[in-house]
C-alpha cells in the first residue's frame, strides 16, 4: 500500500509544473556533431548544452568543457508562432554563463533564424529570454568534424 501511494505522489508532483527536475544533457560534440539544445514555449536556458572541447566531469558531477575542436558552429532557431528572442551563451571552464556577443535574435513565427560561430570554444546553450504568440522555439546545432 505505501509503495503505490509513493508512486502516486511523485506522479503528482511529475505533473506539477516546476517539480519536475530533469537534469541538462550535455553532449560532447566530438561524439554527437548536431543536436537539440532547446524545444520549449517558455522563457529560460534550453534544457541540453553541447561542448565544443575537451568535456570532463568533476566529482560532483558537473561538467566542464575546455578548449575547442572544430572550425565553426552553427546554431539554427525555429520558431513556430508569435515572436521569440534567442541568445547563444558560453561558459568556458565552469566559470558561468554569458550571451555570445550579436548572437541575440528575435524571430517571428513561423521562422528560421541561424548563428554561426567560428573557431568556438567551451560549452554552449540556448537561452530564450522572451517568448509570446503561443509558438514552440526549438534550437539545434552542428559542429561539423573536429579538426584536432
Amino acid at each position: 500500500m505505501m509503495r503505490w501511494m509513493r508512486w502516486m505522489v511523485l506522479g503528482l508532483l511529475l505533473a506539477v509544473p516546476g517539480y519536475a527536475v530533469v537534469p541538462p544533457t550535455v553532449f560532447d560534440g566530438t561524439r554527437h556533431t548536431d543536436g537539440l539544445l532547446a524545444f520549449q514555449t517558455i522563457t529560460g536556458a534550453g534544457a541540453n548544452m553541447v561542448c565544443t572541447g575537451l568535456l570532463s566531469k568533476l566529482a560532483d558531477g558537473t561538467a566542464v568543457c575546455k578548449g575547442g575542436f572544430f572550425r565553426g558552429i552553427v546554431f539554427t532557431i525555429n520558431n513556430t508562432a508569435g515572436s521569440a528572442t534567442v541568445e547563444i551563451d558560453i561558459n568556458c571552464n565552469n566559470a558561468g554563463w554569458a550571451p555570445v556577443q550579436n548572437s541575440s535574435m528575435t524571430v517571428t513565427g513561423p521562422g528560421n533564424a541561424a548563428v554561426s560561430i567560428r573557431d568556438p570554444q567551451c560549452m554552449y546553450e540556448a537561452n530564450i529570454t522572451a517568448i509570446s504568440g503561443g509558438g514552440t522555439v526549438t534550437v539545434t546545432y552542428d559542429t561539423g568534424v573536429p579538426v584536432k
